[in-house]
């Protein structure tokens, strides 16, 4: 165990995914930047993390495993992991993706270089079984975003610019609050809105991370309607946070808000029936012909 407090906190999230948390292990821990602790966050995994996870730490003293009692979830494991975090810059990583070794040298110096950032994000490379990239994505941003720019790019927006894998400032989460248990699958992008909100943000314009195709039968691997459910609750949520309630850009932004929902609805539904997944394209046409997605 280290005994002086470190600058960043790796915390990594993970839960049932012993298959490939090797994979992030071993990059996080082969990173440029040496001075960190990291913290592996199990949500109650009934695989075999835990004994990885032992073996990880037997062998380097920068390495914590942390077992929750009972499953948080994502919202709950995130907050669970900043109460278990030393640093004060936390890193939010995910099992199974791959880690370039620059990636936290990398973060450390732009938030050092950007007072006022409260994150930094990167661009990253998609890939597919095979281990080959089949897309990058690298934003057109600075390598400081202004918040509020930022922010209302992303209440236009179901999908987010900002992947859950972040470095963020200690006392800037201390400033917005918890991660939203009202959202424990994809919490991190109402997190990432609340920052915005009243920070800034940094980027560093580079394909840093892999990430690594989800297994068959993961919630992220198809149509998820509690997930799609959940980006919805959180858009518009945030949208009324952000206007005064008799501004017209509220009223904009809301209209656009529910075209956008109703479009989500109907090509995630074709997406079911084009790929045979019939019952899930009925729950979905239910939930549009409803007040959730009409």
């Amino acid at each position: 165990m280290m005994t002086d407090d470190p600058l960043v906190s790796i915390c990594l999230l993970t839960w049932n995914r012993a298959s490939v948390i090797r994979r992030s292990l071993d990059s996080l821990l082969g990173q440029t930047y040496k001075h960190f602790e990291l913290i592996i966050n199990d949500d109650c995994s009934n695989d075999a993390t835990s004994e990885i996870s032992h073996a990880y730490a037997a062998k380097d003293q920068r390495v914590r495993y942390c077992r929750n009692e009972t499953n948080l979830k994502y919202s709950g494991n995130s907050n669970a992991a900043v109460e278990r975090s030393r640093g004060e810059f936390i890193v939010f990583a995910h099992d199974g993706d791959y880690y370039h070794p620059e990636l936290i040298e990398q973060w450390v110096r732009v938030l050092q270089d950007h007072p006022t950032a409260a994150l930094a994000f990167c661009g990253l490379n998609v890939m597919n079984d095979s281990a080959e990239v089949v897309r990058t994505i690298i934003e057109p941003f600075p390598a400081l975003i202004n918040g509020q720019e930022l922010l209302h790019n992303m209440l236009k927006r179901f999908d987010s610019p900002i992947f859950g894998i972040t470095m963020v400032r200690r006392r800037c989460i201390d400033q917005v609050g918890k991660f939203d248990s009202r959202f424990p699958r994809i919490t991190d992008v109402d997190m990432w809105l609340r920052l915005l909100a009243k920070f800034d943000a940094a980027y560093v314009n580079q394909p840093l991370i892999d990430v690594m195709p989800r297994e068959k039968g993961h919630e992220n691997s198809e149509v998820n309607w509690n997930i799609i459910q959940q980006l919805t609750e959180i858009r518009e949520t945030n949208i009324r946070r952000a206007f005064d309630a008799q501004s017209n850009q509220l009223d904009q932004f809301l209209a656009k808000y529910r075209t956008d929902r109703r479009k989500l609805y109907l090509r995630s539904i074709a997406w079911c029936f084009y790929h045979g997944r019939i019952k899930p394209g009925f729950s979905g046409l239910m939930r549009l012909l409803s007040k959730q997605g009409g």
